[in-house]
Parts: structure tokens; sequence; C-alpha cells
């Protein structure tokens, strides 16, 4: 609505009069709800029609590099879940081979999954291969081409304001489009700023460069050299990560026009798994009573005698059916 419409109907209402209007088309949950043809013209804006080969291309790369981070950081969820489980309990926190090794397998396979977003190579998908290609051809994404790759327009709709002076085709645009663009905009407000991208760039790489030395030394190849794996910290991988995950959320919005977080919600409750003991007993399909190892006869009796009527009534009828099975 327009701020006229707004006035009007709250003066309306604290004159207690009634107020009968139409909100019109929902607002945007898609950047074409507002356009003729709807789901038809929104299925091809989201594959891509209006965007260029080159762009198509950022897109599908984009999409791979989304699938990746989120699986890293699923796995970064549950190793900081474990740091917290252990914590919170002494009894874990001696020395441990299983959580040792648990950590070193997160750590190894971390930084070389991780290392793969700053590899360089000419037949590779990777973050930094997408940024640098995006900063060459940084004309692919001016102010008109993210327009038309994001509503199938070059124009901006021509103001067509319905009965309440509201006009949310116009609207929709000029507020999720061009004020998004505004943010992404160098200082002309027509093309990309490439200032900013070089300095993402710059970011991601350096964010990745002890990754890099770690991944390149210790597990891509073994180095005279190379230090040992714990002269990185979890920390330092888990802050490469996070720029990694930064990034990523944005070129989704960017090439996508997504708003999404790669977090991923764990559906099985992983630490379910933890809340039982792992290791049974050799004794578990015994059916007699297991009794501690340190219980004489007559310690035995005093814990009957303990017990309530029901619950001796209870034990006799078990012992009987053991000794029935045995007779039998």
């Amino acid at each position: 609505m327009t701020m006229d419409s707004v006035s009007e109907i709250r003066r309306r209402l604290e004159a207690g009069e009634s107020v009968a209007y139409s909100v019109g088309p929902a607002r945007w949950r898609a950047p074409t709800d507002f356009r003729d043809g709807g789901g038809e013209l929104r299925n091809r804006i989201r594959s891509g029609e209006f965007a260029t080969t080159v762009v198509r291309r950022w897109r599908a790369d984009i999409e791979t590099i989304a699938a990746d981070t989120s699986d890293l950081l699923l796995s970064q969820s549950v190793i900081e879940g474990l740091r917290d489980i252990v914590a919170r309990n002494p009894d874990l926190q001696v020395p441990n081979l299983l959580m040792e090794r648990i950590l070193r397998w997160y750590a190894t396979s971390t930084l070389v999954l991780a290392h793969r977003d700053v590899d360089r190579g000419r037949r590779v998908v990777s973050l930094l291969r997408l940024l640098e290609d995006i900063e060459r051809n940084a004309g692919e994404l001016s102010r008109v081409a993210y327009r038309r790759m994001h509503t199938g327009n070059d124009q901006i709709p021509e103001p067509t304001p319905d009965a309440l002076g509201d006009d949310p085709e116009r609207d929709d645009v000029l507020f999720f489009v061009e004020k998004a663009y505004d943010r992404l905009a160098g200082p002309d407000g027509q093309s990309f700023d490439r200032a900013m991208l070089c300095s993402e760039i710059v970011e991601l790489t350096r964010a990745a460069e002890e990754v890099a030395k770690m991944r390149n030394s210790v597990f891509a190849h073994r180095s005279r050299e190379g230090s040992p794996l714990n002269a990185i910290t979890v920390g330092t991988i888990h802050a490469y990560v996070d720029v990694v995950r930064k990034l990523v959320e944005k070129y989704l919005s960017v090439l996508l026009h997504e708003s999404r977080r790669l977090m991923p919600v764990d559906q099985t409750n992983w630490q379910t798994i933890l809340m039982f003991p792992w290791v049974k007993s050799d004794r578990s399909s015994d059916r007699s009573p297991v009794v501690p190892y340190a219980a004489t006869p007559e310690v035995v009796t005093r814990l009957f005698e303990a017990l309530r009527p029901d619950e001796r009534q209870a034990v006799r009828r078990v012992l009987n059916g053991s000794e029935e099975s045995e007779a039998d």
C-alpha cells in the first residue's frame, strides 16, 4: 500500500468507520510472483533462461559448491557438539584413542575437502575460480543484466497503481531487485563492484593460507619440512569454512536470488546414540539374574528382604521360571 492509503485506513479505523479493501497479490515470495504468467515465468527465471551462457555456468557451479559447503558445515556442527559434550563431562576429559582418532579424521577430511574451494586448477569447480571468473567478466552482472536475469525484463515496470494507489509490480522490482543490486553496484551504480569482489577474493585466499599449507605439506604430499597435524587448530579450520560459507551464501543470492542458509538440519538427532552403552555384557542373553560379583549369600538375602512384597513375588516367579526351564 502507499503511504496515503495506509494513512486513510488508519484514519477510518481510529474514527470507528468500517474498512473494506483488497490487499492485492501476496508480497514477493519469489522474484516473479507479480509477473503475468505466474508460475510459468517463475520457472523460466529459475531455470536461468534470462541469464547468459556464462552466468548459467556460474549458477550451476555455485549450486555444486553450496552442496559441498553444507556437508562441511554438517560435519562442523557434529564436531562442535561433541566438543561441548566433552567439556561438560570430566570423565571424558582423559586421553582416549577413539576421541583422538575422531578429531584426526575430522581435521584430515576437512582440510582436504575445504581446500577444494581455493583450487585454481583449470578443470575444477571452486569458489576461488568462480569469484575470479566473475571479476574478469563483471559485465555479465551489470544492473540491466541482473534485472533481466531475475525478472525476465530489462526495464523496470511502468507505474500502474491500483485502486488504493499501490503498485505491487513496480514496487517489488524496486525493493527486491533494484535495492539488492544497490548493495552490489560499483561507484557508477550500474556495474558490478569489482573492487568489492577483489577484496572478497583476498579474504578467501588469506583465510585459506594455513589450510592450504597444512594440506599440501602433510596430506597431499609428505613434505620433509611439513608441520605436524597439531600445528593447525580446529578453530583455524572453522574460521576458513565460515568465510567460505559467507561468500557462498552471498553468491547464491546474487546468481539465484535465493536467501539460503547452508547449515542443514540433522533429522536423526545424532547425539541419541551417545545416550546408552555401546558395549553390552557377554551375559546379556543369560536369563538368570545377574548378581554383583562381590555379593555374598548374606548380602543377597538382606537385599531380598528389603524388597516390597510384590517385588519379592516377582523375583520368586523369575527364579521358579529358571528352575522349571532347567528341569525341562
